[in-house]
């Protein structure tokens, strides 16, 4: 049906034509808008980091909440919400922060868990770089928390819900980090100890002829050669005496540890004499210790006899070698003191 009016009906057609072209220049203008510099960076950085190892396994619920983000972040530029944009570039820079923070911590916590296989570079590494770089994030996260706060407040928006979960986190992140450098120091100080400890041992045993030293998966073991015994007995020579009094001392000195003393024997006579043997030999040089103030809440026994040959018995050097009581030092770093090897 057509018009009645044609001056109206051209009109009509002029203002949509009008409506048409400024819709066309409004979107031209916004596909025109150069990209936002903070979250050009900001995805730079999010490639990076979901790129990182244990990215994904520690860190994926930050990744997804920064892609996000920046997701809305791209659009409130288009439509100039500049609060908008603040906003979701505060909450992806912090959830990169965190992403970031939770795959070093996996790290760190993965070194601590081998540290007897890694010690020696733990000590040298950790103390130097990782106590430095965790101290300065603690330093750096508080002062971005507080950054944030004080933008939301300039502008007189109210911190979100999504923004307090993000502080909360960075918050048990840093509890985390904390507790990775105390376990990182008490490691170091065991490492010292125990070098340590291996030092004063060999240099005991340098001046004993009756002592050498073992320093093993076990920890730090004395050895005790048999010439402090008579033949086929328990009874402790006189003239072992002063070695005694050496080892007593430096038992003193490592007062923290905790000592076994171990009996052994060759494989000569029946197994049963030769396990009531070493349990008297260890129990000898028990009383012996315990009288030369050694505390005896310190020290346990035990006789294996034949059990544990640390040489061949078919030659008699060999069965003289297995002719040993051991006394082991507990090494402070977490080995159980009744093992064996």
């Amino acid at each position: 049906m057509k018009s009645l009016n044609p001056i109206r009906n051209g009109a009509l057609a002029t203002a949509l034509k009008l409506g048409a072209a400024a819709s066309f220049l409004t979107l031209v203008g916004c596909a025109s808008l150069p990209p936002h510099p903070e979250i050009v960076a900001l995805q730079n950085r999010f490639e990076v980091v979901s790129g990182m190892p244990y990215a994904s396994q520690e860190a994926q619920q930050e990744l997804n909440e920064t892609r996000a983000a920046l997701d809305l972040g791209r659009t409130a530029y288009s439509g100039s919400d500049e609060d908008a944009v603040s906003h979701y570039i505060i909450v992806a820079d912090k959830n990169l922060d965190i992403a970031e923070a939770r795959i070093r911590l996996y790290e760190t916590r993965s070194q601590i868990a081998s540290a007897t296989e890694v010690r020696e570079r733990m000590v040298r590494e950790a103390r130097e770089r990782d106590i430095a770089i965790a101290e300065s994030e603690i330093r750096s996260a508080e002062a971005d928390t507080l950054a944030a706060q004080r933008l939301a407040e300039s502008r007189g928006i109210e911190l979100s819900a999504q923004e307090r979960e993000l502080a909360r986190r960075e918050a048990e992140l840093r509890a985390q980090e904390v507790e990775i450098v105390r376990q990182q120091e008490d490691l170091a100080a065991a490492e010292a100890r125990m070098n340590a400890l291996e030092r004063e041992a060999q240099d005991l045993a340098d001046r004993l002829v009756e002592v050498t030293t073992i320093v093993n998966e076990r920890g730090t073991t004395l050895v005790l050669s048999d010439i402090m015994f008579d033949f086929d007995s328990a009874e402790i020579k006189p003239g072992s005496q002063h070695a005694l009094d050496e080892i007593a001392r430096f038992l003193i000195s490592q007062e923290d540890a905790l000592l076994k003393i171990e009996g052994h024997t060759d494989s000569r006579g029946s197994e049963g004499y030769n396990i009531n043997l070493s349990r008297d030999r260890a129990a000898a040089v028990y009383s012996a210790l315990v009288e030369r103030g050694v505390p005896s809440s310190r020290i346990e026994t035990a006789g294996y006899g034949e059990e544990y040959p640390v040489a061949s018995n078919d030659s008699d050097a060999g069965r003289q070698q297995n002719r040993r009581v051991e006394i082991v030092l507990n090494d402070q770093v977490g080995r159980p003191l009744t093992s064996r090897f």
